[in-house]
């Protein structure tokens, strides 16, 4: 084996071969007509990647860790974890594994995901009440209720009162490790908002993202476009994490810095009379829609509301603070419930905006249909 190996590693210098007999003698000792011994050298092609791999061993401990994930993903403070909803989290995670809730059922094991996920999030929000409790950020805090103080002494035994008794140099060093990431966070995003810039809507511009068939529909009013995360091109899938975003005709003159302006999240009244009704305002008046007729399309967001327009030449991708568990939800009740008399909605003035002359206002929401090419149009392809 050893005197094989050492003829094929000499060089043509070292064997003092012109390169022409070089090549010859490579000839001869690599014939092109190569046996293949079928039982040594059988050989499978790999298999397409088949993601129910990764559950197959344990499914209900796989859902639960990538429910953790979920819940560290799209937090955004106290505020999400005071109302944070396994019924959510379970939404979320069949939308992004439709097939685990059928290796779930068929195994017997969906009631006790469940109760598995409940407890999950128990923890996270006890964690949360405990990091609330030293993390000195403006952005409220959860309340120890008994429910979460119990559930402080069964996940974190001991913190509680070690948080409030002892020096925090004593235990900060030491903190859970749930505990010590939301410490990390907070601080870190806030610090971000104290800049002017950090209530700006988050943007990005493109001049080949999308090409929309019917983007003129002949419709009075607006009409939005629901972009499906399938359909998202490339470059398009780094800049969100949503799974869908709306597309809208920019109207003419509209700008970069009309439409990416001032973050922020409101009920406004809009319309007067007996037709006055509560619309959901983003970025500070720069769109709105209707609370009560699109309650739907907005509980699919999950931590911004990524909205397309098509301005002339270019792309814009925008967006829009929102958080279904933080807030979304309560506001859509509010506009539901909340009765407008004379204009005016009985609502704390912190949750109350007001529409502007400009305010783009959706009037309805169609499934988007992207233009086909022929075959051979490489240069008509948009993304």
């Amino acid at each position: 084996m050893f005197s094989r190996m050492w003829t094929f590693s000499k060089m043509p210098d070292d064997l003092n071969l012109s390169s022409v007999e070089a090549l010859e003698l490579n000839d001869a000792e690599c014939p092109d007509d190569i046996g293949v011994n079928a039982e040594e050298d059988d050989y499978d092609p790999p298999l397409p990647y088949d993601y129910r791999e990764q559950w197959a061993e344990n499914p209900v401990e796989w859902a639960l860790s990538y429910a953790d994930d979920l819940i560290r993903r799209f937090e955004c403070g106290p505020d999400f974890y005071r109302s944070l909803d396994s019924a959510i989290i379970e939404q979320w995670l069949f939308e992004d594994y439709p097939d685990l809730r059928e290796t779930l059922s068929i195994d017997g094991a969906m009631n006790a995901f469940r109760i598995g996920l409940v407890q999950r999030c128990r923890m996270h929000q006890a964690a949360a009440m405990l990091a609330s409790m030293f993390v000195d950020v403006p952005i409220g805090a959860v309340r120890p209720v008994d429910s979460l103080i119990a559930a402080c002494e069964e996940f974190f035994p001991g913190w509680l009162s070690i948080i409030m008794t002892e020096p925090r140099w004593k235990w900060s060093a030491t903190l859970p490790g749930p505990i010590a990431e939301l410490r990390r966070n907070w601080p870190e995003r806030e610090s971000l908002r104290a800049h002017d810039s950090g209530r700006r809507v988050p943007y990005s511009r493109r001049s080949d993202w999308l090409c929309i068939d019917a983007m003129d529909d002949g419709q009075h009013g607006v009409t939005a476009y629901l972009l499906e995360g399938p359909t998202f091109p490339a470059s398009m899938r780094w800049c969100t994490r949503e799974r869908c975003a709306l597309a809208v005709h920019a109207p003419a003159g509209a700008t970069v810095e009309s439409l990416a302006g001032w973050d922020g999240v409101a009920l406004a009244v809009s319309g007067d009379g007996q037709q006055a009704s509560l619309d959901l305002s983003f970025g500070l008046g720069t769109l709105s829609l209707s609370a009560t007729e699109h309650g739907a399309v907005l509980l699919r967001f999950r931590n911004r509301v990524p909205v397309v327009y098509m301005l002339e030449g270019e792309h814009l991708l925008v967006e829009y603070e929102w958080n279904p568990i933080a807030f979304g939800r309560e506001y859509l009740r509010l506009a539901r419930e909340t009765r407008v008399v004379s204009g005016v909605a009985d609502l704390p003035p912190h949750l109350t905006g007001r529409l502007r002359e400009d305010t783009i206002r959706i009037d309805r929401i169609w499934p988007a249909k992207l233009k086909t090419f022929q075959d051979g149009d490489d240069d008509s392809i948009p993304f």
